[in-house]
């Protein structure tokens, strides 16, 4: 969790010097850990000017997929 932490961080950050756009390309293929650093990213930038764009190909996930709960 420390290397997650200090993702989170350092986003945080960028988002506390303006605005920033973070895009996460191919969430199709990310692995767990990624997919479980989201929910708490998004609840810890809620008030900083940072946008989340995520994309991923709906066609090559299941409908249980990880990714579609987010």
């Amino acid at each position: 969790m420390a290397v997650a932490g200090a993702l989170i961080d350092a986003i945080c950050q960028l988002g506390a010097t303006g605005a920033a756009t973070l895009v996460l390309d191919d969430l199709h293929v990310a692995d767990t850990a990624t997919l479980e650093l989201l929910p708490p990213l998004a609840v810890v930038l809620r008030d900083l000017p940072v946008l989340i764009v995520g994309a991923y190909r709906s066609d090559e996930i299941t409908r249980h997929h990880p990714v579609r709960g987010l």
